[in-house]
């Protein structure tokens, strides 16, 4: 097949009278086999994300944000390779997004992946994507200065992850910041910031809290992505049970929720997603979607990095930048 290919390629693929770099011909042929390759393994290994949960309705969570990563490769302005990376996250401020580490960190995409120019915010909109309506509406939005009605789309300026983040310790220190572009508008209704707890509140949420975490994830285990934000209840666990469930990790700075053998939960396509919790009736982010199981995420609970415990890196850095 790819003899062929590669035949056909130096036939027809010509600028002018000049064949077609022998370098971009390989990194296509390349390209075209990992995508194969991929395709296989996405087969053997099923993508898990939100579970049993039900759909977002609009302007319910208005600080929720879909950040997609476009490191598509191209070439004459034709797309021959589309690779993209999604994750959750939440506006904490005008300019900025609270996210999880591991979203920037990927071995096959390798240091684009920590390159804010490649990474996009949508707010207001519980789709994941654009649709023909989302277009007109912005541009109606543009004409009538209606704020309201634009979709918000915006480009990152800046990534800061963690210095703490290694990866290693079950993604220890999973947490980090994407600065955008331009300031975010809000609106009452569809796009607002999310409170932070104060820190080093380690009491918060109390175990037995009912809370909420939410993404672009799947409906049931293996399934693919949703084109709706999804969210889920989970009851926040103690340190002590998060243990049992995971022994390996430690829970000095992060909280789990979910409970056993209940098909309810998060996974890795909800990374960097908030987990809200109420204190005193009032929405508060407690959590940073980290990690779930990868045989079984909707039977263990769910990790999280406590938000509690880094309030004041985030004043810090998003005051210094």
């Amino acid at each position: 097949m790819f003899v062929f290919l590669a035949s056909s390629l130096n036939q027809a693929l010509k600028v002018g009278d000049k064949e077609l770099d022998d370098d971009i011909l390989r990194d296509i042929l390349k390209t075209l086999e990992e995508e194969e390759e991929e395709k296989e393994v996405k087969k053997n290994n099923e993508e898990q994300r939100i579970i049993g949960g039900s759909q977002l309705k609009e302007g319910d969570h208005p600080w929720l944000v879909s950040l997609e990563g476009d490191f598509s490769k191209k070439f004459l302005g034709i797309t021959y390779s589309k690779k993209t990376l999604h994750c959750g996250g939440s506006l904490i401020k005008r300019k900025w997004v609270l996210t999880a580490a591991h979203c920037f960190v990927n071995d096959k995409i390798g240091s684009k992946a920590k390159e804010a120019k490649y990474w996009t915010a949508r707010l207001g909109e519980i789709e994941r994507e654009s649709g023909m309506w989302d277009t007109l509406a912005d541009i109606a939005g543009s004409v009538f200065g209606r704020d309201d009605w634009k979709t918000w789309e915006i480009t990152g300026e800046k990534i800061i992850i963690h210095s703490g983040y290694t990866g290693k310790d079950y993604w220890k220190h999973d947490i980090a910041l994407l600065k955008l572009e331009e300031e975010v508008p809000l609106t009452e209704a569809l796009v607002g910031e999310v409170r932070l707890p104060a820190q080093g509140d380690s009491d918060y949420p109390k175990s037995g809290d009912m809370c909420v975490a939410m993404g672009w994830g799947c409906k049931k285990h293996g399934g693919q992505v949703a084109d709706y934000a999804q969210k889920v209840e989970l009851m926040a666990l103690s340190n002590i049970l998060c243990k049992i469930y995971w022994s390996k990790a430690s829970f000095d700075t992060r909280l789990c929720a979910g409970e056993a053998e209940q098909h309810k939960g998060v996974c890795s396509g909800d990374s960097g997603g908030p987990l809200m919790c109420k204190n005193h009736d009032r929405w508060y982010q407690a959590g940073v979607t980290s990690f779930a199981s990868a045989d079984a995420p909707g039977e263990f609970p769910g990790v999280f990095t406590r938000v509690s415990s880094y309030v004041n890196w985030i004043n810090q850095n998003t005051n210094d930048n």
